[in-house]
């Protein structure tokens, strides 16, 4: 059972981080990277010599890398070192939740193409994960209702579901189908976090109208969190992260992305919804709302 009631914003958590090491030389030659990339593709790349090819094989390496720390089920990916202030049962999820999302751009990028049968192990962790809800046993995962971390790594899920859905969810058993939306519908409330938080209901509520689960309650989230966030718009692209006037990093990494991640919907119009949420942007294949001022 996860010991949280609710999660803290980002940025913040009982455990101090560590001091910070010295820096490095600027002549200082980077670390050599622990898989093989292909060679350098300058003409294509100018800059760094990097491709795309460059971007998979490290999204595979990096994968391979955590596949040792999976539970045996693969429902938790619990990574060494000292557990967060959630408690190892919420990292293992956030393990599993990040670096599905890693698998899923990988994969929906190139199409479905998935020389490693990455999917096939997310897809284990998805029955497993679900099979008991909220046990403490290797590998359930946490509810929601008990584990504020759990909005957010439901957000990450959804969207992975999402990028993968022809090659993953509508190829899963039906019964972990039912397991997984389930889980996922308990986000579809009110966020405890006024402030991004509310982009994860409307991820979650994205992913679970395309499917054609809790549909009603799904667009009512969308709905919500459009409306909530678009009052948050300060104009020239920025949004503050939260009703005070909270600019950082948070306006690129998550609110704009976060807006980009809601897909499979009809335009929404309602009062206080500017058209700014209400435009598309392609995305694997998909339409999904963007904000025009990226």
């Amino acid at each position: 059972m996860c010991p949280c009631t609710a999660a803290a914003p980002f940025g913040t958590g009982a455990v101090n981080p560590p001091p910070l090491s010295p820096p490095e030389s600027p002549r200082a030659s980077p670390p050599p990277v622990p898989w093989p990339l292909p060679p350098e593709d300058r003409a294509a790349s100018p800059c760094t010599g990097w491709s795309r090819a460059h971007w998979e094989a490290t999204a595979d390496g990096l994968l391979a890398a955590v596949d040792r720390h999976a539970s045996p089920g693969r429902g938790l990916i619990l990574l060494p070192g000292r557990h967060s202030w959630s408690g190892a049962r919420s990292d293992g999820l956030e393990g599993y939740a990040r670096t599905f999302l890693l698998a899923a751009c990988r994969i929906a990028g190139a199409a479905g193409d998935d020389p490693h049968g990455v999917l096939e192990q997310y897809a284990d962790g998805l029955a497993a994960g679900t099979r008991t809800l909220g046990r403490d046993d290797a590998e359930s995962w946490p509810l929601p209702a008990e584990c504020g971390q759990a909005w957010v790594e439901a957000a990450s899920i959804a969207l992975g579901l999402r990028l993968t859905k022809p090659w993953l969810w509508n190829r899963l058993d039906d019964g972990v189908r039912q397991r997984v939306a389930a889980w996922l519908s308990g986000v579809l409330g009110e966020p405890p976090v006024n402030n991004n938080w509310w982009l994860f209901p409307l991820t979650v509520g994205g992913f679970l109208a395309d499917a054609g689960v809790e549909e009603e309650a799904s667009r009512a989230a969308i709905q919500r969190g459009l409306e909530r966030i678009e009052g948050w718009y300060a104009g020239g692209g920025w949004y503050t992260d939260g009703p005070e006037r909270s600019f950082d990093h948070y306006n690129r990494l998550s609110t704009r992305t976060g807006l980009r991640g809601v897909s499979g919907m009809a335009p929404i119009s309602a009062p206080g919804i500017h058209p700014r949420s209400a435009t598309w942007w392609p995305l694997a294949g998909s339409a999904t709302r963007r904000s025009a001022s990226m």
